[in-house]
């Protein structure tokens, strides 16, 4: 994972994270960075929109939403 813009541009992190299908076409990631951050983000594929909850090491808790769009089979990329 690696911040491409907003306060945290730069950081980036290898992690091991958790992937449950909650149907064909929902998703939901979740992990804990080095940093002490967890993130849970939620996929839906069917609106193509991220709900994503962070609690921050730094900031605290967060609330997120954004536009995903799907680039191939196994690739979603976020776009904030």
């Amino acid at each position: 994972m690696e911040i491409i813009a907003g306060d945290d541009i730069g950081f980036s992190d290898t992690v091991e994270y958790q992937a449950v299908a909650v149907r064909d076409v929902m998703m939901i990631l979740s992990w804990q960075e080095h940093n002490g951050s967890t993130i849970v983000h939620v996929l839906d594929l069917s609106s193509c929109t991220a709900y994503t909850a962070v609690t921050s090491a730094k900031r605290g808790f967060m609330r997120l939403t954004g536009r995903i769009e799907v680039k191939s089979r196994g690739v979603v990329e976020h776009s904030g």
